[in-house]
């Protein structure tokens, strides 16, 4: 049967050094649109100016102003990747990344922007470029647009995460009435506001800013704790009904394990939940097998990890 399908176009927006970026961003809306969009009525469509631009020559027109005519204006949002590199000046911006963002902020369009850390090799380290993104950085430092990324890898599982939320909450919020936004989706996401609490433990908190708000905005408070120490300590003195725990930290690259390992030890069974970046089989056997309630890589699915919990215990 033929179903009824809303499709939204993704600009890709992000300069040469990141050559990998569009890859991971396609793998991203790829799963978006077998897991969430299908389920959802929902498809998005990237849009990459090397990929789907086409020679159109008018004079006293500059390359970004064909661009932005024909992929652009079009886009209903944009997604942005800087690392090393800010990009060639267009004639009213210092690159042309800078004029695809602004001309969307502009339109009062999604922008979902992203800064790799990783280190740049001496041979490739443009002082002036690298001024640029820092001043960029700085110029949006309070409007809440970005997040930091180890790698391009990291930004397959990051994006898919922000889009499913961001379309979770236009259904919310603008379709919910329809029969087929009922049901399982509504109910992982109206956790009745208790004072219950969760222990997050991560040391890289701020990208997890989403995952928060979503369990505060339900009346879920959310404790953090940046390392395992740390999380000993707070549940020496507090309850949670989770805990929340990433896999590599600082201490050591599978401190998720020694956390969970050490409250097992302790007779602590506060159920215990690994986000991290796999969600194989095996880590899934593994986490069950350190005492684990269940491990992903997915918002969507720690939200109904934790929900399903609380449910069941409250």
């Amino acid at each position: 049967m033929p179903k009824q399908v809303v499709s939204y176009t993704l600009l890709v927006s992000c300069p040469g050094d990141v050559p990998d970026a569009p890859k991971q961003i396609d793998m991203a809306v790829s799963s978006f649109n077998r897991g969430f969009g299908k389920a959802n009525g929902i498809r998005i469509d990237t849009a990459f100016w090397s990929r789907d631009a086409y020679s159109d020559m008018k004079k006293g027109h500059t390359a970004q102003e064909v661009i932005n005519e024909q992929l652009v204006d079009d886009a209903d949002m944009v997604v942005a990747v800087f690392w090393s590199r800010f990009g060639s000046p267009t004639k009213e911006y210092a690159s042309g990344t800078e004029e695809e963002i602004e001309r969307m902020l502009d339109g009062g369009k999604p922008v979902m922007l992203y800064f790799i850390e990783r280190d740049v090799p001496m041979n490739l380290i443009d002082a002036e470029q690298i001024s640029k993104i820092q001043g960029f950085k700085k110029k949006h430092q309070d409007d809440g647009l970005y997040v930091t990324l180890q790698d391009e890898a990291e930004l397959a599982f990051r994006l898919r995460d922000e889009l499913e939320l961001r379309f979770a909450d236009i259904i919310d919020t603008t379709i919910i009435d329809e029969p087929r936004y009922r049901g399982d989706l509504r109910a992982n996401r109206s956790v009745s506001p208790s004072a219950k609490s969760i222990l997050w433990v991560d040391d890289h908190p701020e990208n997890n800013s989403y995952g928060r708000n979503f369990f505060e905005s339900n009346g879920i408070e959310v404790a953090i704790a940046l390392s395992t120490d740390q999380a000993l300590s707070l549940l020496e003195h507090n309850s949670y009904a989770v805990i929340i725990s990433d896999m590599g930290r600082k201490e050591g690259p599978r401190e998720g394990y020694v956390l969970l390992d050490e409250l097992r030890r302790r007779g602590d069974n506060t159920p215990y939940v690994i986000f991290a970046g796999s969600s194989s089989l095996g880590h899934k056997i593994e986490t069950e097998q350190h005492g684990g309630d269940g491990c992903t890589n997915s918002f969507s699915e720690l939200f109904q990890m934790v929900t399903s919990i609380m449910l069941r215990t409250s």
